[in-house]
């Protein structure tokens, strides 16, 4: 399986799990599967780029971890409403704009894709230390024969 293959195999998983998850929002009623939804088609929209720009490497390269890291942001969004708190809070910004600003320095001015791996890791695990500090206290607790 060649790349482009995959990629479009990508885009059509995640814009079925995108319609799929729409329609159990309106028929549930639930707000954070709509999250889920953008969450999906952000993830699809990135691979999108993948293949639509593969001229422009490193449009394709910030806006496909942008989106990315975006759609990880909306996901815990849609977590966070679950257990009704503020689906994104102000230090979401905070962790979306570091990761743009970051990626456009370690891929047009320094170029560095180590750098980029490590920045995107470190990011992606703040949102979900973030999110797991937040709702540790509202998870049941597991007994001893679990």
């Amino acid at each position: 399986m060649d790349r482009d293959t995959l990629i479009t195999t990508i885009i059509i998983v995640t814009l079925s799990y995108a319609v799929m998850m729409g329609l159990v929002a309106m028929l549930r009623k639930e707000n954070s599967f709509f999250v889920y939804t953008l969450a999906f088609l952000c993830g699809s929209l990135a691979f999108v780029f993948t293949i639509a720009f593969p001229f422009a490497e490193a449009l394709s390269i910030i806006s496909f971890n942008f989106l990315i890291l975006l759609s990880i942001a909306l996901f815990t969004s849609g977590i966070r409403m679950y257990f009704a708190l503020k689906p994104w809070p102000r230090r979401y910004w905070v962790y979306n704009g570091l990761n743009l600003l970051l990626f456009i320095q370690f891929t047009l001015i320094s170029p560095s894709m180590w750098v980029r791996i490590i920045v995107y890791s470190i990011v992606s695990l703040s949102f979900f230390t973030d999110l797991y500090l937040e709702i540790k206290d509202k998870l049941p607790s597991l007994d001893k024969n679990w």
